[in-house]
């Protein structure tokens, strides 16, 4: 079974743990945790809060079997928040369990679950904190699952102990046990921004010193620009934050070497306004196509979409992209105009570098490997600007590439819509069309 590691248990540290760490699976092939019929989890939460549950056909577990049949499936879960995640998950079933509509309550319990979240805190202290929590994720991404709870628990009671000059509405956070205190502040909602901020265009576009400043100090000036833009804007997405900032740098390395500067300079503004604008009309047309046709038809038409821009990619590659991407819609259409488009941004951006982690082990096509490898911040721009990969050549068409078997109209609704885009019947189309995208 554990062969292929073998050669691991001959290396020393930390080549022995990195030789580990390349060894997992992220696509292991184990059935989806299907959640069994509430009565069911009641029953067994009953007789024993750890014991196996079954129903007809999967299996779902209560503690410690939950984080194992999680973690098999997820080999790349933030450890501690599977913790989280699993504690919220059986104190779910044990409320919803004393309830007479126990299923509806447990579907709400479950679903219903650094500068935008505290923009009254100093740069100095964010600074800080920013460092502590890049050494976490360090230390989670590398393996080191002890070192990096232990330090999540300590950058957590930093925090807490500084609440004051962080945020006002840490304390529900801080006063909760040690395995809830750290997500809650992850998922704590922004603090109100506050109502002296000093004038951010002075600072940074109207101003003369802009060139000496980014000259003298390169890196600390654009985490200022950042850090003074995102307390300023907490309806922006992380990675529009970060295109605009990126777009700053660009734009005082060319202005910087001209015989006007402040002149040149000035044009941020408008720049600013076409990123932020651009993310803004792109989330609310597909937004709008996904209320207007549901989540099953908007996926039908992304796939069409991303077969023609990606057509090399595997049928399974491109059906989970746009399983993902439904998810997304459903998840951040419902919301308000302000947050649904820091949503779509951020969450589209997770599928985008799911697509890219795909990719890296099987590489298709140069074009997805230029948009992996460049910066992550322009991943979405540059995946969108994809046109019709016009060297790509399609196989002939054949009567033999579309098999209908005989029960396709007969499968449960859920199932015939899976077969419709999986088997390579929406997929095997597209390219005979190869028309520009949407």
């Amino acid at each position: 079974m554990y062969a292929e590691m073998a050669d691991c248990c001959a290396k020393e540290e930390p080549e022995r743990n990195r030789c580990f760490l390349n060894h997992k699976d992220d696509h292991p092939d184990l059935p989806e945790i299907i959640d069994p019929e509430a009565e069911v989890q009641c029953q067994a939460i009953q007789e024993n809060e750890n014991k196996l549950l079954k129903s007809d056909h999967m299996v779902v577990f209560a503690n410690f079997s939950y984080i194992y049949e999680v973690s098999r499936r997820r080999p790349y879960f933030y450890a501690p928040e599977l913790l989280v995640y699993a504690h919220q998950y059986k104190e779910a079933v044990k409320e919803c369990c004393q309830g007479i509509d126990k299923a509806t309550c447990l579907q709400e319990e479950l679903i219903g679950r650094l500068s935008q979240k505290f923009p009254k805190i100093e740069f100095a202290e964010l600074h800080k904190i920013v460092d502590d929590l890049a050494n976490v994720h360090k230390e989670c991404c590398h393996g080191d699952l002890l070192e990096c709870a232990d330090d999540r628990v300590a950058l957590s009671e930093y925090v807490c102990n500084h609440k004051d000059a962080i945020s006002s509405k840490l304390r529900k956070c801080c006063d909760k046990p040690v395995i809830q205190k750290s997500q809650c502040i992850a998922d704590l909602e922004n603090d109100d921004i506050p109502a002296d901020l000093p004038n951010f265009l002075a600072e940074y576009v109207e101003t003369k010193d802009a060139c000496k400043n980014y000259q003298e100090a390169k890196d600390v000036y654009l985490a200022h620009y950042l850090y003074d833009s995102g307390r300023r804007h907490p309806e922006l997405a992380v990675t529009t934050l970060l295109r605009l900032t990126k777009d700053y740098e660009h734009t005082l390395e060319e202005c910087c070497a001209t015989a006007d500067p402040p002149a040149c300079y000035a044009k941020v503004t408008e720049h600013q306004k076409a990123i932020i604008n651009e993310s803004s009309h792109l989330i609310k047309v597909r937004c709008d196509l996904f209320e207007k046709v549901g989540e099953y038809n908007f996926e039908n038409a992304t796939l069409i979409r991303d077969t023609k821009r990606l057509p090399q990619s595997p049928t399974p590659t491109l059906v989970g992209l746009v399983h993902h991407f439904g998810k997304v819609a459903t998840r951040c259409c419902k919301l308000g105009d302000q947050e649904k488009t820091a949503c779509a941004e951020d969450h589209g951006a997770i599928v985008y570098d799911k697509l890219c982690h795909q990719h890296e082990k099987t590489p298709v096509s140069d074009r997805i490997t230029k948009c992996c490898t460049d910066s992550l911040v322009n991943q979405r721009p540059c995946f969108n600007a994809f046109g019709v990969d016009d060297p790509y050549k399609p196989k002939a068409f054949s009567a033999d590439t579309f098999t209908f078997h005989a029960d396709l109209c007969t499968l449960p609704e859920e199932e015939k819509q899976n077969n419709k885009q999986s088997q390579e019947h929406l997929v095997s189309c597209v390219p005979q069309t190869h028309s520009p995208p949407p």
